[in-house]
């Protein structure tokens, strides 16, 4: 069986007087790995990620991690490092397929003294001590909540997929309302997901499952 994650990337600039955040273009060439990282002069970005896992016995999880930052003032007046320049959202869930269980949650934090943010210069977004990051094409997503855990590492194994036209995608009549994302095939998922169904319950999953061979 094929595992199969998703990350998604987009930065969305929306028509706002005076327009201070970059607007979405068809002109900026979107690559990858370059693209991974954040783009503060945007308005919003997002890093998501999904996937089905199979433990040895056939029982099967989905989970799914999203980080998003939020431009809130493109260039705070009050210099104080805890000036709300931005707001970082993250969502995480995990489905007990068997079980027909859902359990998620939320996480919402400014960047402070490092509570949450996106790196510039390489993959790496965090909120409190959820993170997700990238290392020689693999991606190491973590979040723990009392109700469920996972700690993946994820294998990129194909070429990115631009959406729209080169990577963009327009959202509205209004010049800037345009979209910019990309979506990556990633396999061979190496990790472990918890679930708590009932106290002093769980299942610890060590996923390591061969790829089907591509078509």
């Amino acid at each position: 069986m094929r595992i199969v994650g998703v990350i998604v990337l987009a930065a969305v600039a929306t028509a706002i007087a005076p327009q201070e955040w970059r607007q979405a273009s068809p002109e900026y060439p979107l690559a990858v790995p370059r693209d991974h990282v954040s783009h503060p002069a945007f308005k919003i970005e997002w890093w998501y990620y999904t996937g089905n896992l199979d433990t040895t016995g056939g029982r099967r999880f989905g989970y799914q991690a999203t980080f998003f930052r939020i431009g809130v003032d493109l260039s705070p007046k009050n210099p104080s490092r805890f000036a709300v320049r931005d707001l970082f959202l993250a969502h995480a869930a995990v489905t007990d397929v068997e079980g027909k269980r859902y359990v998620s949650a939320e996480r919402l934090n400014r960047a402070g003294a490092g509570t949450a943010g996106a790196s510039g210069s390489e993959l790496a977004v965090w909120n409190a001590d959820w993170e997700a990051r990238s290392e020689y094409g693999r991606h190491m997503v973590h979040a723990r909540e009392s109700r469920f855990a996972f700690d993946l590492t994820l294998t990129e194994d194909r070429p990115a997929v631009l959406h729209g036209d080169h990577g963009y995608s327009q959202k509205g009549a209004t010049p800037g309302n345009g979209l910019r994302g990309m979506r990556e095939r990633l396999s061979a998922c190496g990790g472990r997901v918890d679930i708590i169904t009932a106290p002093g319950q769980g299942f610890a999953l060590d996923v390591r499952i061969p790829l089907e061979a591509a078509p």
